[in-house]
């Protein structure tokens, strides 16, 4: 029986063998119930955990992208100045 329907049926009948028996199947069905939502919510704290990660890794790599993008747009404007430093010098000489 789950944990947190035993301490509600001590709450309110003194222990959980107290439960009159034409409740029992109801009382099974809930700690089932309960159960239940337990495996499932690890199921989906698990999850969030992975996509957690996942994501984590993207958004490294998406930064380390964006700063390479940045370092080649430098390169590119140097070589862009360099180029028309150059054909002014050309023009003049």
């Amino acid at each position: 029986m789950h944990r947190l329907l035993i301490q509600q049926l001590e709450q309110h009948f003194g222990s959980a063998d107290a439960v009159p028996a034409a409740m029992r199947p109801f009382v099974e069905a809930v700690s089932a119930a309960y159960v239940k939502a337990d495996a499932d919510f690890e199921l989906l704290s698990h999850s969030l955990e992975e996509i957690s990660g996942e994501l984590i890794q993207r958004n490294a790599a998406l930064r380390e992208e964006r700063d390479e993008q940045r370092a080649l747009a430098r390169r590119l404007e140097d070589a862009h100045n360099q180029l028309l430093q150059s054909e002014k010098m050309s023009s003049i000489g």
